[in-house]
């Protein structure tokens, strides 16, 4: 798979430089995303991250009694593993597939080798992590302070802008 600029989806590869985005080119392999397919499972070993390109990932946390609660949401704004780059070997949430599409993945040790050598990967990495806890406590929030009908518009808004909006050129990270 040649993955450049003009032909990823991913706001995070697309916005490394060409070089180092390069180092990715042969350990990228498309994949499909299936609707409901366990990207990540709790308590296993992650072994593939994800650059989704199209579609959208659930982050789950999974109680005790197995009541779940989504804590977020990845489009191709992110990426799912990203763990496993801060050093976690095991998955702490379930990832499922709620939108089918396209991903690129990974191994995940290779991933965590670009990331502890490669510093505009780190950078953008890093940032990305940064807005995914935000949204992780603005989504704790909501769900405790708000009702079921506004849950409910606010997680369309955010699949339809995961699921519509056109990646620009110009990247947060």
């Amino acid at each position: 798979m040649i993955c450049n600029h003009a032909n990823t989806r991913n706001h995070l590869l697309s916005a490394l430089p060409e070089e180092e985005l390069a180092e990715f080119r042969q350990s990228l392999t498309p994949v499909s995303l299936v609707h409901k397919q366990i990207i990540h499972e709790r308590d296993t070993p992650i072994d593939h991250v994800y650059f989704i390109e199209q579609g959208v990932a659930s982050v789950l946390t999974v109680m005790s009694s197995g009541a779940m609660s989504e804590v977020g949401m990845i489009g191709a704004e992110g990426m799912v593993g990203m763990s496993a780059l801060l050093g976690a070997e095991t998955s702490v949430q379930r990832i499922i597939v709620q939108v089918p599409g396209s991903a690129l993945r990974m191994n995940a040790a290779l991933c965590k080798a670009s990331f502890d050598l490669r510093p505009a990967f780190h950078r953008i990495i890093l940032r990305f992590v940064d807005a995914f806890l935000s949204l992780s406590a603005q989504t704790a929030a909501c769900n405790l302070l708000h009702s079921a009908e506004q849950r409910c518009a606010r997680w369309l808004l955010m699949a339809s802008t995961r699921i519509y909006v056109r990646m620009s050129r110009e990247h947060p990270w």
